[in-house]
């Protein structure tokens, strides 16, 4: 029997791509970018840059706190429709490369490379 293989791919920065390119005046000048919730409001971060990250911006905390840890970042909502179409073209992308793609999210993918 032939062991599976499975791959993980993990769009780590799409939302910080997307939001760029969905505002490229606003976010996508930011270099301190942190996606999702309002600062003074109750809503986590969903991504970060990697410039924000350095200051302890992660996935999942309140923004608040991201606001405390970098002061100087740019915040903006997360683009939903533009995040779903990035997703179908990666997805699109990935079939191409794989027989089995299963998303695990709107950005991690699956991908059975078994017998490939």
């Amino acid at each position: 029997m032939t062991p599976r293989r499975v791959l993980l791919a993990d769009c780590d920065q799409m939302f910080v791509a997307v939001a760029r390119l969905a505002d490229p005046e606003g976010a996508g000048k930011a270099r301190l970018l942190v996606i999702g919730g309002r600062p003074g409001g109750r809503g986590v971060v969903t991504s970060a840059s990697y410039e924000a990250r350095a200051f302890g911006v992660r996935a999942g905390m309140p923004t608040s706190r991201a606001a405390r840890l970098c002061p100087g970042a740019t915040f903006a909502p997360v683009p939903r429709g533009l995040c779903g179409q990035k997703h179908r073209e990666i997805r699109a992308v990935l079939d191409q490369w794989a027989p089995v793609v299963e998303p695990a999210s709107i950005d991690e993918f699956y991908l059975d490379l078994t017998g490939t």
